[in-house]
């Protein structure tokens, strides 16, 4: 049995272990939570397994904490302060309750809702007729996801707004107009056309798909620097680094034409962004002053989103190489990220700079993450 072989094993256990009644959760420690981002991409591979109870049940979840002003919750579980106790070791008792703030600033989270749009699309591939009738009395709630997100166009130019640690990377003060978000955002209208396809809207479909062709105009022109897509681009200034989420989901999502995409991976080339293990958040390292707070410099980190090695992203690296028809090199990230599961016989969150399980006086990285593990069963059943 190759690495592969024996990681996929690994993979499926994993993720399996993280089902539960009301969804996926993100892991078996202090993660144990089900997060709105780590969910929906947990499910592709759970619909890679056919799986698909289970993915209903998350999609269920989400709707049911949607918010009346249409917002899909960060998570359902602990407040700001259990949650903090519970990384630090501290026995708190089990929470369901829907968080919509980050944890740093209180601010919105921007990616659950196009998320939310996303899984639910991959859930309507395959779908049986009722589960198509489950996704038509919720189109409406999909529909209001997306509405949601686009009020949070502040300046009226497609392209959204953000504050502070509102990312997946919400360790990093990210503000203005995020690559990362507005790639989710725009690929959640290219998935909302594709659910009004599914139950029978032919009319409302079309209006979105024109609304997604023109966001991705807007974040070719705004993003584009040349070489790769900028992080983000505030009231300040524009960042000069190369972020490796929204580039790899711009590819992965058809954003990026080939040729943005040739030029994409030779930056990552350039910036060894596969190295130590698939894949480093960005490079160079995003200055200290973006990633303070007196909870993230007393807690050790400053680089938890900033340059460290998250196994979700090399996932979808590896498949987006096997789109573009790198098929050696899909298989060689593959590889890199099995070896590590073998040896610690299990996905964990992420590695540090040093391709290290990622250990801090105060934070250690989450074991069975769900995140991780579905991206590489989804991952090996794209390259199969």
């Amino acid at each position: 049995m190759s690495v592969i072989d024996n990681a996929y094993e690994i993979a499926k256990r994993v993720l399996k272990s993280s089902y539960r009644e009301n969804g996926i959760v993100a892991g078996s420690g202090q993660w144990e939570q089900v997060w709105a981002r780590d969910s929906c991409f947990a499910s592709l591979g759970a619909l890679a397994l056919g799986d698909r109870g289970v993915v209903r049940r998350n999609l269920e979840t989400l709707l049911k904490a949607q918010a009346p002003d249409w917002q899909i919750p960060l998570r359902i579980g602990h407040d700001r302060r259990d949650l903090a106790l519970k990384i630090l070791g501290i026995r708190v008792p089990p929470a369901q309750k829907p968080v919509y703030l980050e944890d740093k600033l209180g601010h919105h989270a921007r990616d659950s809702n196009p998320l939310l749009v996303i899984c639910a699309s991959e859930f309507a591939q395959g779908a049986s007729a009722d589960e198509i009738e489950f996704l038509r009395r919720n189109i409406g709630a999909f529909e209001s996801a997306v509405r949601w997100s686009l009020e949070n166009d502040v300046d009226d130019d497609l392209l959204i707004e953000e504050r502070a640690f509102s990312t997946w990377a919400d360790n990093v003060r990210k503000e203005g107009k995020v690559l990362y978000s507005n790639v989710c955002h725009c690929h959640a209208l290219e998935c909302l056309f594709e659910l009004e396809l599914a139950v029978g809207n032919w009319e409302t479909a079309a209006r979105y798909q024109k609304l997604h062709v023109l966001i991705k105009e807007r974040i070719n022109q705004e993003f584009w620097n040349g070489s790769f897509y900028t992080d983000w681009i505030d009231w300040r200034r524009t960042s000069t680094h190369f972020t490796t989420d929204g580039n790899l989901l711009a590819m992965l999502w058809g954003i990026a034409s080939e040729d943005q995409a040739y030029l994409i991976q030779a930056s990552m080339r350039r910036y060894r962004i596969a190295d130590p293990v698939p894949c480093r958040t960005n490079s160079p390292r995003i200055s200290l002053r973006d990633c303070f707070t007196p909870l993230i410099f007393l807690a050790g980190l400053t680089d938890y989103h900033n340059g460290s090695s998250w196994t979700w992203l090399g996932c979808v690296d590896a498949v987006v190489k096997h789109r573009f028809g790198q098929e050696a090199e899909a298989q060689a990230v593959l590889e890199k990220i099995a070896q590590k599961a073998v040896e610690e016989e299990t996905f964990l969150e992420l590695y540090d700079r040093k391709g290290r399980p990622y250990r801090k006086l105060f934070y250690r990285a989450e074991r069975n993450f769900a995140w991780s593990a579905g991206l590489f069963v989804w991952a090996c059943r794209e390259l199969a």
